[in-house]
């Protein structure tokens, strides 16, 4: 290596490293996710299969699981949903759960987050590899990195939704592994591609369908450039093959009761998820998506209007780009690797999308469930940035980092809630329109904002105007230290309420019914869209 490509290669490991340390360092900024409880639970229900292999039920480490109300995961409805990412921290999560170390509630939930946010930075990091092994550049390894690391609402959600986030940082960790082990069929590639497959497929389905995918990808790129050769190709593969479902098998104990129900389970609620029937927020309606009035577009529209342009707008480029070298016999063969290698990432993660949107599959709450299609977007918006910064580097070069930079200082001043990004295409009141805080991130900020605000020398009563409210005040009082939730009580009545504290989704969605005698205080906002309301007593 040239000592100019050393230089360069060694400041983008710094710049990775001050990128991923700022993420670090804010990781504590963000509030708990109201399902973060049940997601540990599903955890400790994996925990549980192990080790009732070697201890009995009367035990005391069982006792521990009974006491907490967790079941062996193969009795749970959650066997869809596997936390395998998350096996090592479980230990920890365990003794904390059942009281065997001293830990506070926040301590617990800021280990999780920290642990959610190194598993997803852990994709930048690939994609980065990825780049730089396609196209031999570390500058343009790097600004793709970014772009995925940019992106406000994965920067945000990628601290704590260890569901959506998690998958998406796994199929890109699969992806680019199985690209890998494809061209140099390395025993080291193959091992840490089968094992990260396996981990995707553990934590949704669908990471059966990108190992499959892969596993299309390595029989063409090896007929294509006639590798087949002798024979070690078919072993790597078979070995793969042994390695993803021996992994699997063992990552998975949802599935060793009963191992076709699993699969009928797993595929069922794939297409048509059952445990779920609440509203949306789409366009200003209110949308049962278990009974189908969400439109075909609701995905694509969602991702158009949450997605930084210049991302779009480079992913069009790239799939015209994509388009154009396919149909052209000469551009097809001087760059056969890159359209395979593209081809094979959108495959995974763009027909999925395709097939969900025109299949009108139950989905809800944004495009979360196919955050993982966001590879396809950005593999696109890489080919399309590549194809400029080969044309006119200096100026796409300083453009992109000037974008890549504005993006960074607009997260800045929204922070912690970059979740609620909408670009210009969303319109007017995107806030009335579309969903916001689903996560609930700002319901601790604002119980922190009447402890400010209170005069009470005894506890603040606080209530809440919809259901769900009331569940996110749960979980942000769950977080707060113990001097300060010591000064707060939630109460049901309105009549003995100091506050009132309001999910601006859930109470556009549900409506509310503010007594007169309460008036609007404070709105939690960010990117010009309401996330929590807060209503005073008056002359409190």
């Amino acid at each position: 290596m040239k000592l100019k490509e050393k230089t360069i290669l060694y400041f983008c490991a710094i710049i990775l490293f001050i990128a991923f340390a700022m993420g670090l360092a804010v990781t504590s900024d963000y509030g708990k996710p109201p399902d973060e409880n049940t997601e540990i639970g599903i955890l400790m229900g994996n925990l549980r299969e192990y080790l009732g292999l070697y201890f009995k039920e009367d035990s005391l480490i069982m006792y521990g699981f009974d006491a907490n109300n967790y079941i062996p995961i193969s009795q749970s409805i959650e066997i869809d949903h596997g936390q395998a990412a998350y096996y090592p921290i479980s230990p920890l999560l365990y003794m904390a759960k059942t009281n065997q170390i001293d830990i506070s509630s926040d301590s617990v939930s800021l280990i999780y987050h920290l642990y959610t946010y190194i598993i997803s930075f852990a994709a930048v990091i690939a994609i980065f590899v990825l780049i730089k092994n396609m196209f031999k550049s570390s500058a343009l390894a790097l600004l793709c990195a970014l772009m995925l690391f940019i992106t406000p609402r994965f920067f945000g959600e990628m601290h704590y939704n260890n569901k959506d986030i998690v998958l998406l940082a796994l199929v890109i960790d699969t992806c680019c592994l199985g690209i890998l082990a494809t061209k140099y069929c390395r025993p080291f590639h193959i091992f840490l591609f089968s094992l990260l497959a396996a981990l995707t497929a553990n934590t949704k389905i669908v990471g059966l369908y990108v190992y499959g995918v892969i596993g299309v990808f390595y029989l063409v790129y090896t007929s294509v450039y006639k590798k087949w050769g002798d024979g070690s190709r078919i072993k790597a593969m078979l070995a793969s093959i042994a390695m993803f479902c021996a992994f699997y098998y063992l990552l998975t104990p949802a599935m060793w009761r009963d191992v076709a129900g699993f699969f009928d389970y797993c595929l069922f609620n794939a297409f048509h998820f059952s445990r779920w029937d609440d509203l949306v927020l789409f366009e200003g309606e209110a949308l049962s998506p278990a009974a189908g009035e969400l439109p075909g577009r609701y995905l694509i529209t969602l991702i158009c209007i949450t997605t930084p342009l210049f991302i779009l707008g480079l992913a069009i480029l790239g799939a015209g780009r994509f388009m154009f070298c396919l149909a052209s016999r000469k551009h097809r063969k001087n760059q056969t690797e890159i359209l395979l290698t593209t081809g094979m990432i959108c495959l995974c993660t763009l027909l999925p999308l395709l097939i969900a949107s025109i299949s009108k599959s139950i989905v809800y709450n944004g495009w979360r469930h196919f955050y993982f299609s966001y590879f396809g977007i950005l593999a696109l918006a890489f080919y399309g940035l590549e194809l400029l910064l080969g044309r006119w580097k200096k100026i796409s070069t300083f453009a992109v980092i000037l974008l890549i930079a504005a993006n960074t200082v607009q997260m800045a001043a929204n922070h912690p809630y970059q979740f609620a990004y909408f670009n210009v295409l969303a319109g007017k009141d995107a806030g009335q329109r579309y969903e916001t805080d689903y996560w609930g991130v700002s319901t601790r900020d604002a119980l922190e904002f009447i402890l400010e605000d209170s005069t009470n020398d005894g506890a603040t009563a606080i209530s809440w105007g919809t259901d769900k409210t009331r569940l996110l005040l749960i979980n942000a009082y769950n977080v707060l230290p113990m001097d300060e939730a010591m000064k707060v009580e939630l109460v049901y009545d309105y009549s003995s309420a100091d506050y009132i504290v309001v999910n601006s989704t859930s109470g556009i969605v549900c409506g509310t019914d503010i007594p007169e005698d309460f008036y609007l205080m404070h709105t939690i906002e960010a990117y010009g869209v309401p996330l929590t309301d807060i209503y005073a007593r008056s002359g409190r």
